[in-house]
């Protein structure tokens, strides 16, 4: 998934040291907002792992 331009929209990233995780909070957090559904973890340099999702402010 590749980041997209969505009028309206904000961009959360979230992260977590296990990518399940991640993805869990992603999917809850885009179901709540109204958002996409999450991206595919990405790990980071320091350890972690990276998802993020676009969502509606006004959710």
């Amino acid at each position: 998934m590749t980041p997209l331009d969505l009028p309206g929209h904000v961009r959360i990233t979230i992260e977590a040291g296990d990518p399940q995780i991640a993805t869990r909070a992603a999917y809850q957090l885009a179901h709540l907002t109204g958002g996409s559904g999450p991206s595919e973890p990405e790990a980071t340099s320091d350890g972690t792992y990276s998802v993020w999702i676009y969502a509606r402010p006004e959710a």
